[in-house]
């Protein structure tokens, strides 16, 4: 099954089945519901929801995959705070908070640790850390950053959060693992997808970034959603790309369709 989600303000989390059958995952909400992830075993959803402290924060909710009972709060509601999940790993789940406007401020980077609900800071300096996913081996984060003065893709031990390994110089996002660990995929900022050879054994290692294939995605002034999703063995990517736009008419001919031309000749 597939989840998603519906942009706008009103925005409700659904479930696609092995079918393409849709199911309204979030219906006893009318507040909005947005960024679902998977629980490791399919059984839950967690979200982002603004049903409790309204548009201006974002509360953790869970609920099953099935629809079956309400949705349920993982952290307290706090107004002017928006946390957004990213990851969930076996012991947890990783996301993102923001304390002001989530497009402009700084934002910090916790771990939710399940089924306790107990939230500690993983990654707190003053920038941006946003779109954090664990390793399939739970040793390591990848995420970006704006530290450097320009948006980043950086690997950091988990949950220690010791030691700390670039992995781009001239601009990255939405950094994914493929599923065995041993690369690591981005957005370039022309577009183009990226694949980085890495090593998780006993430390950390990476090499030369190569490109795989060039998309219509443009990266976002800030980094927010991930927006591709890759096969287990690498070989397939869904992009959630715009559809394309219409055909241009500027400097095109106009073609002029006569009818019953023949009216027209004269009769000798």
């Amino acid at each position: 099954m597939d989840n998603v989600s519906d942009a706008g303000p009103l925005a409700d989390v659904w479930v696609i089945d092995a079918r393409g059958v849709p199911n309204k995952l979030t219906a006893d909400n009318p507040n909005f519901d947005d960024d679902p992830i998977w629980s490791p075993d399919g059984q839950h959803v967690v979200y982002t929801s603004g049903r409790e402290a309204g548009f201006v924060s974002g509360q953790l909710y869970q609920k099953s995959s099935n629809g079956v009972g309400a949705g349920e709060p993982l952290l307290p509601a706090n107004r002017g705070v928006y946390d957004l999940p990213r990851d969930w790993p076996r012991n947890g789940i990783v996301f993102e908070r923001t304390t002001q406007d989530r497009m402009q401020s700084a934002s910090d980077i916790w771990f939710l640790s399940m089924p306790e609900k107990k939230p500690s800071l993983y990654l707190h300096n003053g920038f941006v850390n946003t779109q954090a996913q664990v390793s399939p081996d739970g040793r390591y984060i990848a995420y970006v950053t704006n530290e450097s003065g320009s948006y980043q893709v950086e690997v950091r031990s988990f949950p220690e959060g010791a030691g700390k390994w670039p992995i781009t110089a001239q601009g990255g996002s939405e950094p994914l693992w493929k599923s065995d660990g041993r690369e690591l995929y981005y957005l370039a900022p022309d577009g183009k997808i990226m694949a980085v050879a890495v090593k998780t054994d006993s430390t950390f290692q990476a090499g030369p970034a190569s490109e795989l294939f060039q998309t219509t995605l443009i990266p976002e002034a800030r980094p927010i959603e991930r927006r591709y999703a890759v096969a287990k063995d690498g070989q397939r990517f869904l992009i959630a790309a715009p559809p394309p736009a219409p055909a241009s008419t500027e400097n095109s001919i106009p073609i002029t369709a006569v009818v019953n031309w023949t009216a027209t000749l004269r009769k000798k």
